[in-house]
């Protein structure tokens, strides 16, 4: 978690939030790829649209 918030300024939210949503995945003992790339993708968009799109919070992007 510490990982995640210093990376979420430097990389951005959405790269941070799949890094991590695939991290915690892998640890929990999911090894199959596809299901950690499809879940990390679906995670990553539920909460962005909840955020970015429904409560007009912005997000941390990329250095640009």
């Amino acid at each position: 978690m510490f990982g995640y918030i210093f990376l979420l300024g430097k990389i951005g939210f959405y790269f941070d939030t799949l890094i991590l949503s695939m991290a915690i995945m892998w640890l929990l003992g999911y090894r199959r790829k596809i299901v950690l790339i499809m879940a990390s993708l679906l995670i990553t968009t539920v909460v962005f649209v909840i955020f970015y799109v429904l409560i007009k919070v912005p997000l941390p992007t990329l250095f640009f």
